[in-house]
């Protein structure tokens, strides 16, 4: 992997003190999120999942609690972000965002010159 950007969060709110931290790890392409004991979430071009942590994994045999398997979009960045806060309370950092829904400056402009 190139271009590995890493973000690091642990619980702020003192009733959530005692939450481990995670690590949000991206390639550009791909994000991981992960938790005690393993992935938490991934955000790639094919889907979009969001697992139980282990210890549930473990007693319930349950793993998905928000998965999808098929290309994702912008939107989708956007519900991948919003569910892993929702349901882990991990904030996915922008700079974590996959390269190909960043904006580029000036593409407009290229365009236009080449129409």
């Amino acid at each position: 992997m190139t271009d590995l950007r890493f973000a690091h969060r642990r619980a702020e709110d003192p009733q959530r003190a005692t939450e481990p931290e995670y690590d949000v790890m991206s390639d550009g392409v791909t994000v991981w999120v992960n938790g005690a004991g393993g992935l938490l979430g991934r955000f790639g071009r094919n889907g979009i999942d969001v697992h139980q942590p282990l210890s549930v994994q473990q007693q319930t045999g349950s793993e998905c609690l928000f998965c999808t398997n098929k290309p994702t979009t912008a939107s989708d960045w956007d519900l991948f972000v919003s569910k892993m806060d929702e349901l882990h309370g991990v904030q996915v950092p922008d700079k974590c965002i996959p390269t190909r829904f960043k904006k580029k400056k000036g593409r407009t402009n290229a365009m236009k010159a080449e129409g």
